[in-house]
């Protein structure tokens, strides 16, 4: 008994009359009896008979819709510009919504690892000092920080959690799914609402693979979002915050390279650009959407249609192209559809492609990756395309999210008279120093030249 806790702990309270023998021993026979009646009272509830019914208690209903975030698809032209002085980058625009958020609703909290001096990407610069008892430091521990994040939910709170790296969730595997599942577990009696932000993802040269790391998990009940842009980012974490609220669990996974970055890169290489003026075009930063119920619903998505100009003559010598993809994926197949489009008309002009044909490449925004968004069908009905990529930013494998949506496409019959292919990033470790292993925009080219 000199070994056992809870006996040293019995002990410890007799011997400083906190308690004694008596209340002990009531205490451990009203406990007996909690547990009897909680398993007679479940012998007598209704059993689970169906798959559907299994499914539904993944994850509580998703919040009310704002009237402004009406599931839609976003039509975006990069040459439409907000006035440069309203222009920031992500990285801004996230310390600025959670400010909102904070400001918002007093149950919510944010808690990490040196969040109160502004993170590791500085995404809290700033709030520890305007909410001192709402944004707080753990050890690094992410055990802990997961199984904290849990308590807080279940005592009425709100939490957003701030991990890291992403390979870091490695070390809070085990909380991380009894926070995702407990919602199913208690038939939705018992929810985990929280926000999880998984930082560190993707491309970079920092740190090597434990800062890099470019493969997700995403268990049943788990929403799982991944923006490309500020803008989108302030919409998204609006709409996912409030899903929280009603209990679910929304993981954000945020791509390193995209917090500060300004320019898209059209200059056709895996350097990052020749470093010129020319390259930098600002056409990454965005304007913060001011009205609060401006929000980007799970099932909506953004389209960056191509440039071409065309008159109603060539209507009928289109052929349509999409590229499908989300996060860093963005901007990389944005620069990848400009080499493309030039590509093809160098080959037009050398009369190796008839000339009666036109190519559009539409590049699609996903950024809910854990389900197949509602308005991705709705596009892909309306616009036909003939062809499709979808652009994986997480290694090639049973990893990438863009697989099992396009499974779920092609058992739709979405696909059936498309020519596709999916490319991800290389099926290997990161290392340090440099980003070959990174999707870059010669691989999604590559891959669309292929299939065309």
């Amino acid at each position: 008994q000199s070994m056992d806790p809870l006996a040293a702990a019995c002990s410890l309270a007799i011997s400083s009359n906190s308690y004694n023998m008596k209340e002990f021993t009531d205490l451990f026979h009203h406990m007996i009896q909690m547990v009897e009646d909680a398993f007679d009272q479940a012998l007598c509830e209704d059993k689970i008979s169906s798959r559907e019914a299994l499914i539904h208690s993944n994850s509580p209903p998703l919040a009310y819709a704002l009237k402004s975030t009406m599931d839609r698809i976003i039509h975006r032209n990069l040459t439409q510009r907000e006035p440069k002085s309203r222009l920031e980058t992500m990285r801004k625009h996230m310390t600025s919504v959670f400010d909102e958020l904070l400001q918002t609703y007093k149950e919510c909290v944010y808690i990490g690892e040196d969040v109160e001096h502004g993170g590791y990407y500085l995404v809290t610069d700033g709030l520890a000092s305007k909410y001192p008892l709402r944004v707080r430091d753990f050890p690094p521990d992410e055990t802990s920080l997961m199984g904290a994040a849990i308590g807080y939910s279940q005592s009425g709170l709100v939490p957003v959690v701030e991990i890291p790296y992403s390979k870091y969730l490695d070390c809070a595997f085990d909380m991380f799914n009894e926070a995702i599942i407990a919602n199913w577990l208690s038939n939705g009696q018992q929810p985990n609402g929280m926000v999880i932000r998984l930082q560190g993802f993707d491309k970079g040269i920092f740190g090597g693979n434990f800062h890099t790391h470019n493969s997700l998990v995403m268990p049943p009940g788990l929403d799982v979002v991944c923006y490309s842009n500020g803008e989108d980012y302030v919409r998204g974490m609006r709409f996912a915050f409030r899903q929280a609220r009603a209990g679910r669990v929304v993981m954000c996974v945020d791509s390193t390279d995209l917090l500060n970055k300004r320019h898209l890169d059209y200059s056709h290489n895996n350097s990052g650009g020749s470093g010129k003026d020319s390259d930098k075009n600002d056409l990454w930063l965005t304007a913060y959407p001011l009205d609060c119920e401006d929000e980007l619903s799970f099932d909506s998505i953004v389209v960056y249609h191509s440039p071409q100009l065309l008159s109603d003559a060539d209507q009928d010598k289109i052929h349509h192209a999409v590229i499908i993809t989300y996060g860093n994926g963005v901007p990389t197949s944005l620069s990848a559809r400009n080499s493309f489009l030039q590509k093809y008309q160098q080959q037009q002009h050398s009369s190796s492609i008839s000339n009666e044909n036109i190519i559009q490449v539409s590049v699609v925004d996903v950024p809910c990756i854990s389900q197949l968004p509602k308005q991705l069908v709705v596009y892909l009905k309306e616009y036909k395309p003939q062809w499709i990529v979808f652009a994986d930013v997480c290694k090639q494998g049973a990893s990438m999210p863009l697989n099992g949506m396009a499974l779920q496409l092609q058992n739709e019959g979405l696909l059936s008279d498309v020519r596709w292919k999916i490319v991800g990033a290389s099926a290997t470790y990161n290392p340090l120093g440099t980003s070959l292993t990174f999707l870059n925009a010669n691989d999604v080219r590559s891959t669309l030249l292929s299939i065309i």
